[in-house]
Formats: C-alpha cells, structure tokens, sequence
C-alpha cells in the first residue's frame, strides 16, 4: 500500500478533479449552438439527441465534489469559484466525449479487455501514467513491473481510499486506451500507396541543371494594386475553410473603462494621513508594546511589523536606498513611492541566509489524535531520546524518520522528511501550512518561532520543538544554508493611497453619463473618440466569467449571450469591476459555422487584407509572364526582356531542400525535376515569385527506396497534419478528437443555471 499510496499523494489528486489528469493526449472544447429547446426549460442541454437537464448536471458536480473530498479526506474541503468554474467545465466536457466519443467506440465495437488492462500494468504496453511515475522505478531507472504486480495482488487488503483510487485509475487509463485506439484507426488511414511510391522514388532519383529566371512578386508596385469587393470575394471564396469557427459561439465586446482611482484630493488627504502616522512611531519608543499596534493599525496588507528580516531588495527601490544607508534605530522619513506612502524605523541588521533546506520528523501523542497511541510524557522521552541519538551521530536521520515517524513527508522521493529549500524567514508559514494539510487545521498555530530556531542552529545540526497543548514534538535537522547576506528587521508603516467614497461616486456617474449618451454602437464609438478613451475589445463564450483580465464579469457575459441583445446594442447597466466601471457593448457575433467575409475582414488576427493584396500581386505579375511567355522562345529570350540575368543550377531534384539562392521553391523544383521538355518552361508560380526554367542536363542521383518513402511520408502526414486552436497547435491525434465534438450537433445553456 506504500507505493499506492505515495502515487496518491503525488499525483494531485486531492486538489484537482479526479479521472481527468490521466487522460493524457485529449483537448476538450466547449461547443455550442444557441438555439434554445422550446419543449423542456429543465433540459440545458443536447448532444446528438441526448439531453442533460438541470438535476442530472447538479448530480454530476455533487458526486464529483465528493469523490473529491474523500480523496483528500476532508469533508468540509470547499471550493472557490475558479474551482467549481473547473469542475463544471470538466464534466460538461466530459458529458460530451462520452456521448459524442463514445458512439464512435460503440459503432467500431472498440473495447478494452481485463487482459489489456492488466498488460497495461505489467505487460508490453505500459501506460504512460506509471511509465512516467519515479516511484514505480528500480534502482537502475527501469519500470518496477515486479512492484506494481504486488501492489494489484494486494487490492483486496487496500483500504477504501485506496481501493477507491486504483478504482479510478483503471477506469481513466481504460478510456484513454479506447481513444488511443479511434486515433491509431484514423490516422492509419493516411497512407501512400505503393505504386505512388515508387513512382515518386523514380523521379526522385534524377536530377537535372537547369537554367532559371525569376520574376520575384515583390517587384509588382504597391500603386499597380487596386482592390475591389470582387477581390475579397473571390479570395474569401477560394479560401472559406480557412475562416470556419469550428468551436462554439463567440460575442466580440468593445467596452471603455472608468479606473477607480485615488484623486488629487484623496493624494492630499493619504498625505496627512502618512504624516499623523509618521509623528505616532516618532512618539512610540522600541521597548513599548504599542509599538506593533500603531504600526499594525496604519499599515497595509502588503507589508506588517513582525519578527521578519528582509534584504533590501525586498523594499520599494527609493526606500530600499534609504534602508541600506541606515543604522540601527534610524528613523526613515515618510516617502510617496507610487500609490503608497513608505516609512519606517530599523529594528535590527543581521547577516542571515536567504534560504535553508531542513528535513523533519514527527512524534506525536494521542492529545492529537487518538491514532497515536502514547501519552505526552511518552512522546517526550521519545522525542528527547531521538534527539540524543541523533546528535551522538548513532542514529542517521533517514532511519529516524522510517522507524520514528509518525507522519512522514515525502517532498522530494530520495529524502524523507525533506522540506526542500525554503526562503529564510516563512518557515513559521511552511511548517503551519503542512500541518494544515496535514490535519485540516486550518487557522491552528503549531509552529510559532520555529524560523529562528532554524536560523540559529548551524548547518547539519537538529533541534526539538515542542508543539502547543502537549501535542507532541517536531525533531528538525538543518541540512544546508545559503551564504549569508545582510538583513533588516523594520518597524514598517506602509500606507495605500485609496479614493474616497466621493470619488468612486464621481467617477460611477462619469460611467453613467457616457452610458445614458451612448445607447448604440455609432454613439458609444463617436463619444470614445471624443473623449479620447481606448476601446477595448474581448471576445467571450458563453459560460466565460472574465472579461479579459477583469474577472466576476459573468452577468455581462450572460447579457452579450441573452436573445434579445442584438449586435451594436450597449449594456444599459455599469459594470462593476474591482477597480474600474465598464460601459459595454455587443460589437459582433462569431456563430458557429463559417464567418461572414464582413467579419473576416474586420479581423485584425486573420491579416486579410495583406493576403488579398498579395494574391492580386501575384496575379499580376502571373498574367505578365503569361504574356511574356507567348514571345520568348528559350531562357535567354526572357532574360533578355526583362533586362535580368539567367541563373543556372546544377544540380536539382525532387527532394532538394533548397532552390539555388531562391529559397524553397517545392513546385519549381518538382516540374523542373519531372519535365521531359527541352525547351522554355513556365512560368510556373512559386512561392516568391513566377518562375521560367530551362532543363540543360538530366542525370541519374542515387536510388531512392520506395518503402521508406512510403513510410516516412506516412509519418510526416500523421504528425503534420493538424490545426491551430486558439493559438495552439494541435497534432493529429488531437485534431480528430476535436473534430469530433465540433462536428456534433449540441445545444448548450449551461448558462441557465450558472
């Protein structure tokens, strides 16, 4: 159970959402066409005819939850909302790959036999999950398969929490098997057939010198290019794959923001307020006790009085050079840095190092927990005679913490008890953090001053600390130190410039009144333009909660999404930010499908326009070689009327990775290679330009083998083709997944509900 349970622990379990992290290779989407099912409000949803109401999906997230909390073993784990934001979209992608995937695994009869799963484990075909685990590896690195087959043999002595896991495990790696399955069946569908092979590794084979003039396109003026809407039409026409949303609906907002921020004002009255302070630590001495609740009661969350000691490098750069020029007792005057007013008095200056690794063990008694069966007392002389021991150098820590231990950290796999490298003076922080998970004691101090006995002891040496409450004691070693540097310990009085609640009222109606002016889309661009405010632009789908970076923005999502809203319509409530007001408007809609050539040419990201000028560039330039063409006879007859020079190659072929100095020029390359004319070819359009080619020699390269041919082009087929995805590429395997949902018919109104 010890291997298990050390997967368990370091596979993140406990803190993301069980039996996705394994699927290793599958991209999820969420896909939607909004039109909303008329007959059942409690339906929000449909995936190729198969519904999810309101109550289904509120059971799903439940039992989700709750295989959650009993894989971290807390009942009372909450989650925040980016969380239950997750988990939400997990099982709704999953819904859909069950439905969507599924029927195509059901239609092909893929299955996964008990024999395959346990090959999975021990056999040939290792999944990537153990494969990849150190834990399951000997000592020479190779997969443990003697290990894992113990760990199956003992299922049925596993606790629950174990047993639950394996539980999931299978059925995860099971489903990513399937899918690896559909994929390998897709995929090999690609291939070359033997007969193209060899024909292809026959032309490949011969080479030829040949004489090339070239007609670059970058040579057809800017001024020779004049655009018309048939033009882009017929770009878009010829090129409409290209701009098809194959994901979910999309809104494009534009909105103006109103920073809530401090006013000249609020900068006068944070000034006196910093100088009041400043005369209250002048007054306070160092020995009084009031000295940490003045500076507590002025300060900001950012920065506290505390036993702490922090480089210079810590402070704002102009207070940091007043620190370094400071000796103990100096008091630093008040300074604005930015939104906040810095002032302070130096504590103390100490050389301490800037981290320290530390490993440590556990004894606890049973006014812990009843598990630990022994007392405090016993605790104590336990704890006590360890430490002995250990100092005495007749016991190794190591075997302290495997015979000792009654809670063994495992940070790092070849150190038990190891807590890693840590900043100098959060060792009060880490150690209370690992007891709270630990105990889920959260709000409990065990450890309070453990950072400067930490500091104190020198490197190698080991101290008890003694918990509250007779809990029991914490044995620490000091394994190693950083070089020590100079420290400050300050009495720090940090104040934020805030505004006031009648300038956030100020500039709420400054929103308002560019809402109540701007009530569609001319009005709220013209007064933008007036005013000289930056538009932003954000594009959201339908169960998005950000705009951009502002977060909690889900109602003005829900409204770009609503029925009623149109395109140019302004939202006609302020949205309300952390700190700024928002004025919103719908400025288009990308639906699922194919976009509108309008849109495409209004997006910046699809670099329309340059693509269309430089096809009608190129169209030009072609129709000129066409002409010329039709009055040369031979190379030099095109060299000469274009006043250039003809260039010669001596050597191309089929697979050249270079066209002389013109660059990769495939198709060139490829009629020149292939052409039994002798005389003028062309032009020929290549990538940079149009291109004349006269064959002067043919001769024969070295043989190519067909079948290595055929399976390197099968190779590169399968791992280059591919789409990009929201700036992502995907690769083939991924690619078919997603093509798969963003083919399904769904209607989605998760946002009903959320």
């Amino acid at each position: 159970m010890g291997i298990i349970g050390s997967i368990r622990k370091h596979s993140g379990i406990a803190v993301t959402v069980v039996g996705l992290a394994i699927v290793i290779f599958i991209v999820t989407g969420n896909d939607s066409v909004l039109n909303w099912f008329k007959s059942d409000k409690n339906v929000i949803a449909e995936v190729d005819g198969v519904s999810l109401d309101r109550m289904q999906f509120a059971d799903m997230i439940d039992q989700e939850e709750a295989k959650i909390r009993f894989f971290a073993q807390d009942p009372s784990l909450t989650f925040n909302s980016d969380t239950e934001k997750a988990l939400r979209d997990s099982l709704w992608a999953n819904f859909v790959d069950e439905i969507v995937i599924g029927e195509q695994l059901k239609k092909l009869g893929l299955d996964i036999s008990e024999a395959e799963v346990n090959d999975m484990y021990t056999g040939t075909f290792i999944h990537p999950f153990f494969m990849q685990n150190p834990q399951l590896r000997d000592s020479t690195g190779q997969y443990n398969r003697a290990l894992m087959a113990a760990q199956l043999k003992n299922y049925n002595k596993m606790d629950a929490l174990n047993q639950s896991y394996w539980d999931e495990t299978k059925r995860s790696i099971t489903t990513d098997r399937l899918r690896q399955k559909y994929a390998t069946l897709v995929y090999s569908g690609f291939y070359m057939p033997a007969p193209i092979a060899k024909q292809i590794a026959e032309y490949g084979s011969k080479g030829v010198n040949v004489s090339v003039v070239s007609m670059p396109y970058d040579r057809v003026a800017d001024n020779e290019i004049q655009l018309t809407d048939a033009d882009y039409q017929k770009y878009y026409d010829e090129h409409k794959e290209e701009y098809r949303n194959m994901s979910e609906e999309i809104r494009m907002l534009e909105y103006v923001t109103f920073a809530i921020a401090p006013s000249a004002t609020d900068f006068a009255a944070a000034q006196d307020s910093a100088m009041s302070a400043w005369g209250r630590l002048q007054a306070t001495p160092d020995s009084s006790k009031r000295l940490a609740r003045v500076v507590k009661s002025e300060t900001i969350k950012e920065f506290a009085y505390d036993s702490l000691y922090h480089s210079a490098s810590y402070y704002p750069e102009i207070f940091r050079e007043k620190v370094e020029a400071s000796a103990v007792g100096t008091e630093i005057e008040p300074m604005q840095i930015g939104d906040k007013w810095f002032m302070g008095r130096v504590m103390n200056i100490e050389n301490r190092p800037d981290s320290i690794r530390t490993r440590v063990m556990f004894v606890f008694s049973d006014k812990l927990s009843s598990s630990f069966q022994r007392d405090s007392a016993r605790a104590d002389v336990l704890s006590d005679s360890l430490l002995t021991e250990l100092n005495a150098g007749r016991l190794s820590f190591d075997s302290a913490v495997a015979n000792y231990c009654d809670i063994k950290i495992n940070m790092t796999p070849d150190s038990l008890g190891d807590i890693r490298w840590q900043e100098e003076g959060t060792f009060d922080l880490v150690y209370n953090s690992i007891f709270e998970q630990i105990f889920r004691a959260q709000g409990v101090t065990f450890f309070k001053g453990i950072n400067e006995r930490i500091v104190a002891t020198p490197q190698g040496g080991q101290f008890r600390f003694a918990l509250p409450d007779e809990l029991g004691y914490a044995i620490v070693k000091v394994t190693d130190k950083t070089a020590p540097v100079k420290k400050y310990r300050l009495a720090l009085i940090a104040q934020e410039i805030r505004p006031s609640k009648e300038t956030i009222s100020q500039i709420e109606s400054a929103a308002n009144k560019f809402l109540s002016e701007s009530r569609n889309d001319k009005t709220f661009e013209e007064n933008a333009r007036k005013q000289n405010m930056q538009v932003m632009t954000a594009y959201v789908r339908l169960m998005d909660d950000r705009l951009n970076n502002l977060d909690n923005a889900r109602d003005v999502v829900k409204w770009a999404f609503d029925e009623n809203t149109e395109v140019g319509q302004v939202n006609s409530v302020v949205a309300s930010f952390d700190n700024v007001y928002a004025v919103v408007m719908l400025k288009d809609v990308f639906q699922k499908g194919y976009y509108t050539l309008a849109q495409v040419r209004s997006n910046p990201s699809f670099n329309f326009e340059q693509l269309v000028r430089m096809e009608k560039r190129i169209e030009i330039q072609m129709a000129r070689a066409e002409k010329l063409a039709q009055s040369c006879k031979n190379i030099q007859d095109v060299a000469v009327s274009l006043n250039d020079s003809v260039v010669v190659l001596d050597s191309i072929s089929l697979f050249a990775d270079h066209f002389g100095g013109f660059g990769m020029e495939p198709r060139v390359q490829s009629v020149a290679s292939v052409s039994k004319s002798n005389g003028l070819i062309g032009p020929i359009r290549g990538a940079r330009g149009a291109y004349f080619v006269q064959v002067n020699n043919r001769f024969e390269m070295q043989k190519v083998d067909p079948e290595q041919l055929r399976l390197g082009q099968e190779y590169n087929t399968r791992s280059m083709i591919g789409r990009v995805q929201r700036g992502r590429y995907l690769p083939m395997d991924r690619m078919i997944f997603w093509w798969l949902r963003a083919n399904a018919k769904m209607e989605d109104h998760r946002d009903l509900m959320y």
